[in-house]
């Protein structure tokens, strides 16, 4: 019975997938955000991992950024190619937007976990810009790892929602 306790409790945990934000140095940034305020959302150029290339993954995460936002603010758009960060500051200065979000992939990992066992990985950095006068006001990583046990089908981008709520909820102190 204490075997099959055991073993219970290590596949229930294997079924979970786990994430880590950390904010300059602390685990939530420290900044609150007026929900007034909008938002421009840059494109990430697409993941790499090793010699695999994720066509596609820069503009899933830009979509999952700008829904985590339309949550708690009213006007958010993102951009509509890879630009760089200086790019996206002056186009959301023109269009007059008070923040910029640009997200960077750090780490896209796609794994057959159903076979090997390796979990899927992703890494993003966001910044969060002040577009009056430029001054990044928080740079955050988030992570996350699949769960181990999986029967197929688990995507990284499938990792994303769930940090990047707890991020936006944190700007927002909700």
């Amino acid at each position: 019975m204490r075997v099959f306790s055991i073993l219970l409790l290590l596949v229930s945990t294997a079924c979970v997938h786990t994430y880590e934000m950390r904010s300059s140095g602390l685990d939530a940034p420290s900044l609150r955000i007026s929900r007034n305020s909008s938002f421009f959302i840059g494109v990430p150029a697409d993941g790499r991992f090793g010699s695999n290339y994720y066509e596609g993954s820069g503009r899933m995460t830009a979509q999952a950024t700008v829904a985590a936002f339309s949550a708690h603010a009213r006007v958010v758009r993102g951009a509509q190619s890879v630009q760089t960060l200086a790019e996206n500051l002056s186009n959301a200065g023109r269009l007059d937007f008070t923040y910029l979000v640009q997200p960077t992939i750090l780490h896209w990992e796609e794994r057959a976990t159903e076979w090997s066992g390796k979990p899927d990985r992703i890494s993003i950095r966001l910044e969060l810009v002040e577009v009056s006068d430029g001054e990044v006001l928080d740079a955050t990583v988030i992570s996350g790892k699949s769960k181990w046990a999986t029967f197929g089908g688990d995507h990284p981008q499938e990792l994303l929602p769930v940090p990047l709520k707890k991020y936006v909820d944190a700007l927002f102190g909700s």
